[in-house]
């Protein structure tokens, strides 16, 4: 009897845990517009990444059409992700976001800044902490501490930022394409225990749209 009360126990918090945790995308600058967000939704994805300026230099101007799109859907726990770039100042490229966000309206959660892919840093962990620091810092003069994170993996923190434990305080958002809805593959990086969101699956298509797979418990 007391076997099977232990067994029911650990079935329904596991069942709990489900029932609180979230599926969500991300997508790109690169995608475009996007008009079926409706089929997105009946998919079951309740939450959105977007990216505001890409690897390639590119300002997503589509961002508009595509977060009032998805708020008509009713996917209204909307985030916003930009990936820096180094040839342009750290604090006018956020600002330029941040403000263009907020001149046009559109509202959102959290804002990451995406740290990966070497050849789009500098050559020296000295010069990119600064450089992200400088964005960070220029972020929270438009949005509370909670509200800004970065998106990495440890395969890019170590060579581009040295392992620092400088930016621990900020939340994480985690990729690790295995494919699963968990942290079990997870190992401690820069300072962190653990992320918030995991981005656990690339290049998924539902519908028209094109997007990488998101969770978080």
């Amino acid at each position: 009897m007391l076997r099977f009360f232990c067994i029911t126990l650990l079935l329904a918090s596991c069942f709990q845990f489900s029932a609180y945790a979230e599926l969500g995308f991300d997508i790109s600058a690169f995608v475009g517009p996007i008009d079926c967000f409706e089929d997105v939704a009946a998919a079951g994805y309740t939450f959105m990444i977007v990216e505001i300026q890409s690897s390639h230099k590119d300002f997503n101007y589509d961002i508009v059409h595509n977060t009032v799109n998805a708020r008509k859907a009713g996917i209204n726990d909307i985030d916003i992700y930009i990936f820096p770039d180094k040839d342009k100042p750290a604090d006018e490229q956020t600002s330029f976001a941040l403000n263009y966000l907020i001149q046009n309206g559109v509202e959102f959660n959290r804002f990451w800044f995406d740290v990966e892919d070497q050849p789009h840093w500098f050559p020296t962990c000295e010069e990119n902490i600064n450089f992200l620091q400088t964005m960070l810092d220029t972020a929270a003069k438009f949005l509370p501490h909670e509200r800004i994170g970065i998106y990495v993996e440890n395969y890019y923190w170590a060579p581009i930022m040295c392992n620092t434990t400088q930016f621990s305080n900020y939340q994480l958002w985690w990729p690790r394409y295995d494919h699963l809805e968990n942290y079990d593959n997870w190992k401690p990086f820069g300072g962190w225990s653990l992320p918030v969101m995991k981005q656990h699956t690339p290049n998924v298509t539902v519908s028209c749209a094109y997007f990488d797979v998101d969770w978080r418990p």
